[in-house]
């Protein structure tokens, strides 16, 4: 993918022309979401809006959020580093190269970033996709056919082959569409490695999670047979 750029004073804006033909700064406005239509959406520590479109699909606004004690304290912050370094130019650069390789992921629309001195904030817009529901609502409520297990595995294993490693791999940021097809979100942190030796700590991550879920709540539907499954199809 072909990305352009903006700026405007502190403001910087990378963006796909072919999605966003008259990009602007003020949706990244603090207060600007009744006036654009932005929605809450989704869940996480992340503020995240979904931003309905005329004539196409709605488009996801993601305020990055930091986690954990140092989240407490700046929440929406981080150091400056440099332009190329900011997560929000680095996750749109790594979505862009995914879609070229035909990686089911979010079309990458724009990533935002305002410097305030030695600390930046920092937005990044996606593409909604469309009739898709993460995997930990799914299993809250029904189980995943074995078949949907394997298909989830060959999913994971394409990302892998490509090189390509999700930093926090989790049962909320896998997406499965209507026609039964998984997508992966979240890609703050990714990388794409020449090597393979991060693959088993990417799923113990995600194993982890699905655990982690189960003891929460006793009615989620996920079993050893179904990482087997997974594993199967991952081969």
């Amino acid at each position: 993918m072909s990305f352009e750029s903006l700026a405007q004073g502190p403001r910087r804006l990378l963006f796909d022309p072919a999605a966003w033909s008259a990009p602007g700064f003020g949706v990244f406005d603090s207060g600007a979401e009744q006036s654009h239509g932005l929605q809450p959406f989704g869940g996480g520590r992340n503020s995240t809006l979904r931003w309905p479109r005329d004539g196409g699909a709605d488009w996801v606004l993601r305020h990055y959020a930091r986690g954990g004690l140092v989240g407490r304290l700046i929440r929406h912050r981080y150091l400056w580093l440099g332009l190329e370094r900011t997560r929000a130019w680095r996750e749109l650069r790594l979505l862009g190269w995914m879609r070229d390789h035909d990686l089911p992921v979010p079309r990458p629309i724009a990533a935002h970033v305002i410097r305030l001195g030695m600390v930046y904030e920092q937005h990044l817009v996606t593409e909604r996709i469309a009739s898709a529901e993460p995997l930990q609502r799914l299993l809250q409520t029904a189980p995943l056919p074995e078949a949907g297990w394997v298909l989830l595995g060959r999913c994971l294993r394409r990302f892998h082959d490509a090189g390509v490693r999700h930093a926090d791999l989790n049962a909320s940021n896998v997406m499965r569409d209507a026609s039964g097809q998984f997508h992966l979100l979240d890609f703050d942190r990714g990388q794409r490695r020449d090597d393979h030796s991060f693959v088993p700590q990417v799923l113990a991550r995600l194993l982890r999670s699905l655990h982690k879920q189960r003891a929460r709540d006793p009615g989620f539907h996920f079993s050893e047979a179904d990482w087997a499954a997974l594993l199967d199809g991952h081969g």
